[in-house]
């Protein structure tokens, strides 16, 4: 009986999953959470959807970090296009003890303005690896700075647009150009780290933007855009970005959320690499391991070109 158990929830887990990657207009784009502690196969994970919606004609963004995990997809080279803004240097390292050997030229690069420039640069047969600027401006072409007039007053508005920004909160605007683009291709915006973006206590303009963010989460699936985070903990994380999530995948000793049907001491049982994936339902599955990369540690370094960004220039122009 217990192995007939056991086999049923494998079953379980490989349909959530099918249903997970399923691109269909009538339900939309899906969201999801993976969380799990360190080493638990989260980033594994991850590559592992990168590439199964590259493999269905899904254009894939992922958030590049710097000690890149991107290297252990197989011909990562010939897969993967690196994005930088325009207003940072790149450089890419393999770092292998103390020897660091620069493999920038080794890699296609790009450079972005800003995220409606990004979003008309991405490569569709390609996993796109953006790297957030190193200081981030409002665009002033983007509606999103709307967020901002009402948060505060005009005056103080004013102040805070000059004024150079934490880098993440481009992905705030990413994600208002990928909710009001005017195409019907379907994206995938992978965020690892999305704690740190999305963090439980958020201050100043940032509650604001993220209170933005989980009233638009339907209209960003109603807009093809799947959207998966990665954090080791969800309550580093906005309760108000957990409420949208549809899909939860827990890997060894993640905190199960009250709400689930899934019992809080089962993913303490979970080995590296085992999984559950909650849906409704939940099955239980183990995520393909890799083999190690023919490399070191992957290290990107971005460094401001300028020590500072005068005003508001070079910002993108969307359409109305």
């Amino acid at each position: 009986m217990g192995r007939v158990i056991v086999e049923e929830m494998y079953i379980f887990a490989k349909n959530l999953f099918n249903n997970l990657l399923k691109n269909s207009d009538k339900y939309g784009g899906r969201t999801c959470l993976i969380t799990g502690e360190q080493g638990s196969g989260k980033t594994t994970m991850l590559r592992r959807l990168a590439e199964a919606y590259l493999s269905q004609g899904t254009v894939v963004i992922w958030r590049g970090r710097p000690v890149e995990q991107i290297h252990w997809i197989p011909n990562w080279k010939e897969r993967c296009v690196f994005f930088h803004h325009a207003n940072d240097e790149f450089k890419a390292y393999d770092v292998r003890g103390t020897v660091s050997i620069n493999i920038t030229d080794d890699l296609e690069i790009k450079e972005y303005t800003g995220a409606y420039d990004l979003y008309t640069k991405v490569v569709e047969d390609k996993i796109n690896v953006v790297y957030e600027p190193t200081t981030f401006y409002f665009s002033e072409g983007i509606g999103l700075i709307d967020v901002v007039y009402k948060s505060v007053s005009k005056k103080a508005a004013n102040k805070l647009l000059e004024r150079p920004q934490e880098g993440n909160l481009f992905w705030f605007e990413l994600i208002y150009v990928l909710i009001h683009r005017h195409d019907t291709r379907w994206f995938a915006l992978l965020l690892d780290e999305a704690d740190d973006i999305f963090p439980e206590s958020p201050q100043g303009i940032r509650w604001r933007f993220q209170e933005w963010a989980k009233n638009v989460m339907r209209d960003l699936r109603k807009t093809r855009t799947n959207f998966v985070i990665c954090t080791h903990a969800i309550n580093d994380l906005d309760y108000r970005i957990r409420s949208k999530i549809q899909f939860w995948i827990y890997m060894k000793n993640s905190k199960v959320p009250r709400t689930s049907i899934v019992k809080p001491y089962i993913p303490s049982y979970l080995k590296r690499g085992q999984f559950i994936i909650e849906n409704g339902l939940f099955g239980v599955g183990v995520v393909e391991p890799y083999e190690p990369p023919k490399m070191g540690d992957f290290k990107i370094v971005l460094t401001p070109k300028t020590a500072k960004k005068e005003g508001r220039e070079n910002v993108d122009e969307t359409e109305e």
